[in-house]
């Protein structure tokens, strides 16, 4: 059996059981900073996980503040790769 862990810094690990008490990472791979979500699709054997590429920040609204600018311009990235489940 295989788990997968994104980290958010760039990376998911591939840990795979050896037996009921012992675990070893089998692979990590690169992935899109910020990446946290993840899912396994067994019909293809696809890992998939997502992260927000940000746009610049708009300009700050009329008579001031902040805005809200955290995903303007922003585009949602699905990034997948291939894995051969052993």
């Amino acid at each position: 059996m295989e788990a997968f862990s994104t980290h958010g810094n760039g990376t998911l690990t591939i840990v795979k059981e050896k037996s009921p008490t012992s675990f070893e990472v089998e692979q990590n791979l690169q992935t899109m900073n910020g990446a946290r979500t993840v899912t396994f699709d067994s019909t293809t054997n696809h890992i998939l996980t997502m992260s927000v590429e940000r746009g610049p920040a708009p300009p700050p609204p009329p008579g001031g503040g902040r805005g809200d600018s955290r995903y303007a311009g922003a585009r949602f990235i699905l990034y997948s790769c291939d894995w051969e489940v052993t």
